[in-house]
This record gives C-alpha cells, sequence and structure tokens, in this order.
C-alpha cells in the first residue's frame, strides 16, 4: 500500500528513525504447492518418454514457481506464519494492523540497560521495509529474514528438487542457475 509506505516515511523522517529495506530472494520458492494445486510438466524435447500404453510421461511440481496462480499466496502464510512465531518469544511480540494487513508492528523486550523498540515492518509480497527507533533492533529483524529465507534457497539444486517423477525413471533434469549448472537424477 503506498499510503502506508508513506506514512512509514514520514514518521522515520519526523523522528529521525532508521528505515532499512530488504528484498526476500526468489520468494515464492519457499512455500510448498498442496497436493490439489501440484502441475504436471512436460519433459524437454529430446527427454520425453512414454509409458508401455503409449502415454507420454510427465513430472510434477511439487513447489511453486513464478507464475502458478497460488504461488503467492502460499508464500504469504509461510512468510507471516514464521514471522509469527519468530516475534513471539524472549520477550518480542508482534502483531498486525486491521488498516493494513501488510503492515506489522514488532515490539522488541526490555532489558536492564534499555527500554525495548518499536518498529514497523511493511511487507508487500517480498519486499520488506521497515522503520525502526533502533538500528539495532531492524538490522537484527532483517538478519533473521536472511537466514530464514535469503539464504535456505539460493542454489539451482533447490529447484530441481522439487521436480518428482510420476513414472519416469533415470532420467537426468539439467538447470543453470545463477551461472551454475546442476542436475538431477529422477
Amino acid at each position: 500500500n503506498c499510503t502506508t509506505a508513506r506514512i512509514l516515511q514520514g514518521i522515520a523522517t519526523q523522528h529521525g528513525w532508521c528505515r532499512l529495506a530488504w528484498d526476500i530472494s526468489v520468494a515464492f520458492l519457499h512455500a510448498e504447492a498442496r497436493d490439489y494445486e501440484r502441475m504436471p510438466l512436460r519433459y524437454p524435447i529430446g527427454m520425453r518418454e512414454r509409458n508401455q500404453d503409449g502415454h507420454e510421461l510427465h513430472a510434477c511440481l511439487l513447489g511453486n514457481l513464478y507464475g502458478n496462480p497460488t504461488a503467492g499466496r502460499r508464500f504469504a502464510e509461510l512468510r507471516n506464519n514464521w514471522m509469527m512465531e519468530e516475534f513471539s518469544r524472549d520477550g518480542w511480540t508482534i502483531s498486525t494492523t486491521t488498516a493494513d494487513p501488510c503492515l506489522f508492528i514488532i515490539k522488541s523486550p526490555d532489558t536492564k540497560s534499555a527500554k525495548g523498540s518499536t518498529t514497523y515492518l511493511l511487507i508487500h509480497t517480498d519486499d520488506a521495509d521497515a522503520v525502526s527507533e533502533s538500528l539495532d533492533d531492524v538490522t537484527m529483524i532483517a538478519e533473521r529474514f536472511e537466514q530464514i529465507h535469503l539464504m535456505q534457497y539460493r542454489r539451482g539444486e533447490y529447484i530441481l528438487n522439487r521436480l518428482r517423477a510420476q513414472t519416469a525413471v533415470n532420467k537426468v533434469v539439467s538447470l543453470t542457475y545463477r551461472g551454475v549448472t546442476y542436475e538431477k537424477l529422477l
């Protein structure tokens, strides 16, 4: 929501708060597709085979990819559930707002040496924009996202692991991802 983003920028400017923005890399690949959302995929030309009855064999996409109609919804569910769990322990609290479901309010715990601070996190699909009273808190929040979401699935082999051959075996599927070629035996 552009209005919410502008309000957050105004709060940061008026109060001298810290601002940090980040992107969740390959966001939609993180969430699993439900059984009824899985899609058959046709093998590339040159790899296609047929069974004894003459029917073409296909692979099954177990996860989500960009362009899959439910990918955004499944990722948002996964992300929101993770955030609610991650920032609801060790004295941290998190809540959503009724005015904008993409806006989260995260409060750090009070310590003996410092009062807890407030961070407003606006997150739309894979784009996060946070303003906070504390640079340490907003940096730590971003690092938690990086530990869980950004670094876990960067390799192309993860994408290949999302494919399952329904009846075909001994097929090698190759994928070049960020300059590295990965192969998976199905």
